[in-house]
């Protein structure tokens, strides 16, 4: 019912919603306050770690992504698998994200908060949490990335490394490639 008044009346979701409640004679409830700017603080999150995930597919694809491509085309990844799962590349840099990212006017407490920076207990500057890695977003079940699962590409202690749990990364309620 739901697609079909969208798609006969050209409207969105919520439209369609109010209007089908209307007409059943239900009231929509509205959003407190506090859920409002709870919803509107994920949405930006959202938006943080999209850029973040367009910024590493285009790492892969520049000259510095070279090695990790050159480890895909070894493991038998085809160019429309790395682009479906929207592979992409950390380069092996401090603050290269961070930087990029901050030149697009994210601030670093929302860098911070997705878990795509770490900064340290001792108060030093703050860095990238992935260096040198090949990239996963993990996706929420609307396709929107919510963290990421990055797999070494040289030496290092952990050969996996993923997002710590944030306001909408919990590891135990989300299942990658879903």
């Amino acid at each position: 019912v739901f697609d079909f008044v969208m798609n006969t009346e050209n409207l969105q979701f919520p439209e369609v919603v109010e209007q089908l409640a209307g007409t059943a004679g239900m009231e929509v409830p509205q959003m407190s306050p506090a859920a409002a700017e709870a919803a509107r603080r994920s949405a930006t999150l959202h938006e943080v770690l999209d850029k973040a995930a367009s910024w590493y597919a285009d790492q892969l694809k520049a000259n510095i992504g070279a090695d990790a491509r050159a480890y895909l085309e070894k493991r038998g990844v085809t160019a429309e698998a790395t682009t479906g799962f929207r592979l992409g590349y950390a380069p092996n840099a401090r603050t290269m994200l961070k930087d990029a990212l901050l030149a697009r006017e994210i601030s670093e407490a929302q860098l911070i908060e997705t878990g795509l920076v770490v900064k340290p207990e001792d108060g030093g500057a703050s860095f990238d949490r992935c260096r040198n890695r090949l990239m996963f977003p993990i996706l929420d079940s609307r396709g929107r990335p919510i963290a990421f699962g990055g797999r070494a590409l040289g030496d290092a202690r952990a050969k996996y490394l993923n997002s710590p749990e944030t306001a909408l990364f919990h590891k135990g309620r989300t299942l990658y490639g879903l």
